[in-house]
């Protein structure tokens, strides 16, 4: 900065080195505005007296004030990134409270029960499955365990077990093998109530560039289901990477154990810390147990989902600020119960954006008429409907969720 603005000048002696170093405690005085502050100071607050003891006082704007301008820019980015960190920390060490809380909750013996224990081992062996030893847990649903006698796995008797299991409890029951070193368990767990069927479709609003959106549908260890869709902000490479970051740190959250919450909380933290730009993302998150149909729709700036049941069609509101915005996250949550039968669309503002007159209500009588199509079909002819309808000027996603009786 020195060799900028006074390089060449004939006052340089008197300013830098004699009795009235004037230079130097300007240049001081405009380092220290643009990294305090977090910007250059304006002409209107340099001393006075500058313009006296300076030749180039002038000149001082078109000389340097740009590399002040973004020494100003790095500082505030530093103070920023400095911020974030702490939210990052709060918000990671709250998720790691919550996985170490699950934890502990694992390493607690499981509630047995005893009675229905006997009452399984007499129908194990009524079929023919012989067992070393049975358990019976209801901690998490039911769940029978039996130790097989002999070592080795047989699916024929073990399938006529379940059956008569069945018949005893009074419960529908899946059935597998677990390996238990040199020999083998039975398991048999009591079956969700319901499944699902889906079908996601995207395409990106350029023919062959990379797609904003993002879309997964997962099932989770604990016998849910949930169904995830994000739109980065913007169009090209950096949405499709803020999306897909977006998706993937939500899943590993959820697939980890913690609640929608905090997973939306973790994630919002790590896009404000690895964010350079301004770039956020939308986020619709819907949860479903498939036990009972308990079902759980989690929106941040995302568009309404649509829930076709008993030949309606029902819009379920979106909104508030999409995530990596602001320190913490507010998401709109809304709960229900869903049905066999019962078709969840969720959908990106390129295929419907309430913005526009008529889209929602276009939307949501196609949706009607095409009701009956597969999920993945259904997904796919929505999003072709919607280019058709008003241009590809976005990238579109749909996910279709068909709630069916296991």
């Amino acid at each position: 900065m020195r060799s900028a603005l006074c390089e060449g000048c004939a006052g340089y002696g008197r300013c830098w080195q004699g009795d009235h170093p004037e230079a130097g405690r300007l240049l001081c005085r405009l380092l220290s505005e643009a990294l305090n502050r977090g910007e250059a100071p304006p002409l209107s607050e340099r001393p006075p007296e500058l313009a006296r003891h300076c030749r180039r006082s002038a000149q001082i704007d078109r000389r340097f004030q740009p590399l002040l301008a973004e020494l100003a820019a790095e500082s505030r980015l530093r103070r920023r990134r400095s911020d974030l960190k702490g939210v990052v920390s709060r918000q990671l060490t709250g998720a790691a409270a919550e996985l170490a809380a699950l934890a502990g909750q694992l390493k607690k013996p499981a509630s047995m029960n005893e009675d229905m224990a006997r009452v399984a081992a007499a129908a194990l062996d009524k079929a023919g499955l012989h067992a070393v030893q049975v358990s019976a847990c209801e901690e998490n649903g039911l769940e029978i365990c039996a130790a097989l006698k002999n070592g080795l796995w047989d699916g024929g008797k073990t399938r006529r077990a379940a059956a008569v299991l069945e018949e005893e409890l009074g419960v529908r029951l899946v059935c597998r093998a677990r390996s238990a070193g040199k020999s083998w368990e039975a398991v048999f767990r009591q079956a969700p109530s319901l499944c699902v069927r889906s079908g996601v479709s995207v395409s990106a609003a350029k023919e062959g560039g990379p797609c904003g959106d993002a879309a997964r549908v997962l099932s989770l260890p604990d016998g849910r289901l949930a169904a995830v869709l994000s739109d980065g902000m913007g169009r090209g490479e950096s949405a499709a990477g803020e999306s897909r970051k977006t998706v993937d740190w939500l899943c590993a959250f959820l697939a980890a154990g913690l609640g929608s919450a905090a997973s939306l909380e973790a994630v919002n933290a790590l896009l404000q810390a690895r964010r350079g730009d301004e770039l956020f993302a939308t986020v619709d998150l819907c949860v479903i147990d498939l036990t009972g149909g308990e079902t759980c729709l989690t929106k941040l700036g995302a568009c309404p989902s649509l829930l076709i049941t008993k030949g309606r069609a029902e819009r379920l509101a979106g909104g508030r600020l999409p995530i990596g915005i602001l320190e913490s996250v507010e998401p709109d949550e809304q709960r229900l119960c869903v049905r066999a039968g019962d078709t969840l669309i969720m959908y990106s503002d390129g295929v419907a954006d309430e913005l526009f007159d008529g889209q929602s209500e276009w939307l949501r009588e196609t949706a009607l008429s095409l009701a009956a199509l597969d999920p993945e079909a259904l997904a796919r002819r929505l999003r072709q409907a919607a280019e058709a309808h008003h241009g590809r000027k976005d990238d579109m996603s749909v996910v279709v969720i068909r709630v069916e009786k296991r």
